[in-house]
């Protein structure tokens, strides 16, 4: 659910912007405090995300092979920056309202898939927990 917290955070921090757009012309020239803030948010949201993930891989994965489950974890984070590239192409042609509207939309619904994702993974984890807790007896 912390995951979940992130994604949403992350999507909300986009608001800001999505007001600071709205606040300026295409031409003017807006405060870096609207940055700073959504930088901030985005933050946060980042710390709910990445350890927990971490986290998570190291609990849900099979013992055998949880050094490539990180692995693809890590993998994971490159796909997301490649796409983050692909996601910037759109800033020319789209309006800056609809563009930080576009990033927050994708936020939101990560958090929203993590989230209804969330009582499968809590089953899975427990049940590694458990099985952990017996190798060691």
């Amino acid at each position: 659910m912390k995951m979940a917290l992130g994604c949403f955070l992350a999507g909300a921090s986009y608001l800001v912007m999505i007001l600071a757009a709205q606040g300026t012309g295409p031409e003017e020239r807006g405060s870096v405090a609207w940055l700073v803030g959504t930088v901030l948010i985005l933050t946060i949201g980042e710390l709910y995300l990445s350890p927990i993930g971490l986290s998570l891989v190291t609990k849900a994965a099979p013992a055998r092979i949880v050094s490539m489950m990180m692995g693809v974890w890590f993998l994971s984070s490159f796909f997301g920056n490649y796409l983050s590239g692909f996601l910037g192409t759109f800033w020319e042609r789209m309006p800056r309202e609809e563009f930080f509207l576009m990033l927050m939309g994708l936020g939101i619904g990560g958090g929203v898939a993590i989230w209804v994702l969330g009582r499968p993974l809590e089953r899975v984890v427990a049940g590694n927990d458990r099985t952990a807790t017996q190798e060691l007896s």
